[in-house]
């Protein structure tokens, strides 16, 4: 209970202090305490999970943790984002936390930062219109303008990236295009980016481009 939580915050708080293999397991134990946090006061503190989050991003941030360390925090994270038990608040917190470790991190530890980052992005305030719960998109939304920095960003990896991430983002960048962006914006997205000088693959920009027509038509 209280004690069980207080525990887990005081060693994620000094998480350098302690070895690897301590502080994946005190990460799980941390996460399982988070998710029973909605459905019983376990903690019987209503503040465990914010805080909890608030400890994950140094961990993520320091250039010293282990690829393995991140993966785990961050594959936590999104568990918690897909049980659906965080505030708008908090969700909102995350996607910006793992869009910028996304960007910013090598590759062997963004990759985890982008899943991440997709589980925030389909369980937001998007969710309901890409399920078909509610109506399209207003495109000077604010939840638009965000997807669309998403995308620009990811776009960008595109042309940076190595050969196994430019792969994964080549089948992903289309449905992600047409779910976030009004049809639009989307079909311009893609143009702009196939005839941009400052793309070094314009090749896989044109197959996210036709890709991304292809689901705009059905």
């Amino acid at each position: 209970g209280p004690t069980v939580a207080r525990y887990t915050l005081s060693h994620l708080e000094l998480y350098q202090n302690y070895s690897e293999y301590h502080i994946l397991l005190v990460w799980a134990l941390s996460v399982q305490l988070a998710l029973l946090q909605p459905h019983n006061q376990v903690t019987k503190d209503p503040s465990y999970t914010s805080r909890l989050l608030d400890l994950s991003i140094p961990v993520l941030c320091d250039s010293h943790s282990s690829a393995r360390v991140c993966r785990a925090v961050t594959l936590g994270l999104e568990h918690m984002v897909l049980s659906f038990s965080l505030s708008p608040k908090e969700r909102s917190s995350l996607t910006s936390l793992a869009a910028g470790r996304y960007i910013k991190s090598e590759q062997s530890k963004s990759l985890s930062a982008l899943g991440l980052l997709l589980a925030c992005m389909y369980t937001g305030e998007e969710a309901d219109r890409i399920s078909g719960l509610a109506s399209s998109q207003d495109s000077m939304s604010e939840s638009v303008f965000q997807s669309r920095e998403h995308i620009s960003n990811l776009l960008e990896r595109l042309r940076q990236g190595n050969q196994i991430e430019v792969e994964f983002l080549v089948q992903l960048l289309p449905k992600l295009i047409v779910d976030f962006l009004p049809p639009v914006d989307a079909m311009n997205t893609v143009v702009t980016e196939v005839i941009s000088q400052q793309q070094t693959r314009p090749w896989l920009a044109a197959v996210i481009m036709a890709k991304t027509f292809e689901y705009l038509m059905r």
